[in-house]
């Protein structure tokens, strides 16, 4: 429960430098008078700007500092409220907001919005709207509870009813939930990652398993090819050649051939000679009959006989010479043949050792086609990237979707239509009663009824079922005053936003007729002695008997001044 004890301000709107000061908490009901303009509402405005930050009429913020002084603009109020002792201090040029409790400032908060939030939800209990619905009823910017928005309707309630904590729950619930899809988005991706990823060693794998399928398939191949390819060689290096002992044996006996045929060759030379030197002799005894040296004349006998021994002696050598030529060429052609032999033979070797290369080059590539094919279908080498744990990222994905589940059904639970529509049905027969005891009381004889959406049924005797539009001023006005009254009534039975304080601006000012405003001054001494009723008005004349406490508002040198009288 909220008890309000002092108000004072300076530099307020039309309010000068010194202090104007009023008690909330020692009389129970005060009038407060005053000509237009002198000031009277001001009171409104400044303990709605010292609790909440703004003024309770729809005025500019920088416009509520005194347009003479310009600055210094200070609201102070102290209440109590949940044993604690309270002041609150607020003000413009230079900007000031503290809270004091108990004599001690409260710990800074980091921005004035968190500073407001944490006045009005854990000092207060009470916002803007619900404290201008419960506490002031102001003729000028009061907008009624039934020309408000049925969201606006229910959040008033909610406050008087104590249930703002669903609203709150329900931000959080939602909170957490975006969060919680978020968290959803994140996990199911990083799923998809791990599947993407098992999805690529998997193709991986087969794909290796596939190539060295194919590997394996060629290594076999190449080894088979191989293999045939020294099995011919091998049966090509082992056949011989045609006549290949012969061409040996040839040219094994080339160096004798060599021999003879050197010494045939002599022979034919010296043949040669001794054939020249016969044929010369027997030229000579052919052609001459005297010696050239002694001039002896040649004996025809003996020249017959030299001539005859010469032919017989050169016929000889003629044939000899021939053999030995003959012999000499048998044994050049023997030569030449076993060359040639020695030829084919070395030719043979040449390729047979290189045969035996190849056979040795073959051997080893078709060992190691053979290890390599060995090798293949090994394990496998390792994904190019680290892979997470499926399970544990599906399992993460499935905790995540049962807590979104179980946040939608709080979330479900927390909306209007749920946990909330429930408390307010079961508070909404005592909010009728006492709507209705109220309005009975202002001597307005009809049936005022509330729904869960806050729809209202009105019934009247001789009428047919209407709305709050078909009244005239006068009548909405009687209702909003029993509703007010009414939210009171339930906030004391709550101990939510209930406060001894109330106030009202002008209301029997405008709309009231007389029998109304004497009806609901009657109302209000039924309310408790520890009520403290303020009224603002300037009918001085028709109320100030009716009060035991009157406050004037009045203006001196420019200045709104407040005086009890």
């Amino acid at each position: 429960m909220l008890k309000f004890e002092t108000l004072k301000y300076k530099n307020f709107l039309s309010t000068g430098n010194a202090w104007n000061s009023y008690n909330f908490n020692t009389h129970t009901h005060t009038l407060i008078i005053g000509t237009n303009g002198a000031g009277k509402t001001t009171v409104l405005d400044a303990l709605c700007f010292v609790l909440y930050g703004k003024p309770f009429r729809n005025i500019n913020k920088p416009t509520i500092v005194n347009s003479v002084n310009e600055k210094n603009l200070v609201v102070e109020i102290e209440f109590s409220t949940q044993n604690n002792q309270y002041l609150v201090r607020r003000g413009i040029k230079p900007n000031v907001f503290e809270i004091i409790c108990n004599g001690a400032p409260i710990p800074e908060f980091p921005s004035v919005a968190e500073m407001q939030d944490y006045l009005e939800k854990y000092i207060l209990k009470c916002n803007y709207k619900a404290f201008t619905q419960v506490v002031i009823l102001g003729a000028s910017s009061y907008v009624p509870f039934m020309r408000l928005t049925p969201q606006a309707r229910r959040e008033i309630l909610e406050d008087v009813l104590d249930i703002e904590v669903f609203s709150a729950m329900q931000s959080l619930v939602k909170e957490r939930l975006s969060l919680t899809k978020d968290e959803i988005g994140t996990a199911q991706h990083a799923v998809q990652v791990i599947e993407s990823q098992l999805a690529l060693v998997k193709n991986y794998e087969e794909q290796w398993a596939q190539q060295q399928q194919q590997k394996r398939t060629l290594l076999e191949s190449q080894i088979t090819t191989n293999e045939t390819t020294v099995k011919q060689l091998d049966e090509e290096r082992n056949t011989p050649i045609e006549h290949e002992d012969k061409l040996r044996e040839m040219v094994q006996k080339m160096p004798e051939w060599q021999e003879k045929h050197t010494k045939a060759t002599k022979l034919v030379a010296r043949f040669a000679t001794e054939r020249q030197h016969l044929s010369h002799n027997h030229t000579f005894f052919k052609d001459h009959d005297q010696c050239p040296m002694c001039t002896q004349t040649i004996d025809d006998a003996f020249k017959t006989a030299k001539l005859e021994d010469a032919a017989a002696a050169l016929a000889k050598m003629d044939a000899d010479y021939q053999e030995a030529q003959q012999l000499a060429a048998k044994l050049a052609k023997r030569l030449e043949n076993a060359r040639r032999a020695q030829q084919q033979l070395q030719s043979v070797e040449v390729k047979r050792k290189q045969i035996e290369e190849r056979l040795k080059s073959l051997t080893k590539d078709t060992q190691r086609l053979i290890t390599e094919r060995d090798r293949t279908f090994d394990a496998p080498p390792p994904p190019p990237t680290e892979i997470g744990d499926i399970d544990a990222a599906q399992n993460t994905v499935n905790g995540l979707l049962y807590q979104k589940q179980v946040q939608e059904q709080a979330n479900a639970l927390l909306k209007d239509t749920g946990i909330r529509t429930r408390v307010i049905q079961q508070y909404l027969p005592v909010i009728n009663k006492w709507v209705n005891h109220y309005l009975q009381a202002l001597n307005f004889p009809i049936l005022f009824t509330l729904n869960e959406q806050f729809e209202e049924t009105i019934k009247s005797r001789h009428r047919d079922v209407f709305s709050y539009e078909n009244f005239s001023e006068g009548e909405k006005r009687r209702i909003d005053l029993a509703l007010v009254l009414t939210w009171r009534s339930i906030a004391r039975m709550k101990n939510s936003v209930f406060t001894y304080l109330l106030m009202f601006d002008e209301v029997f000012d405008s709309s009231l007729d007389m029998l109304g405003t004497e009806d609901f001054l009657a109302l209000l001494h039924t309310l408790g002695a520890d009520t403290n009723v303020f009224v603002i008005s300037h009918k001085t004349d028709a109320l100030i008997d009716k009060f035991p406490h009157v406050i004037s508002v009045t203006k001196e040198k420019g200045f709104s001044v407040v005086k009890p009288m």
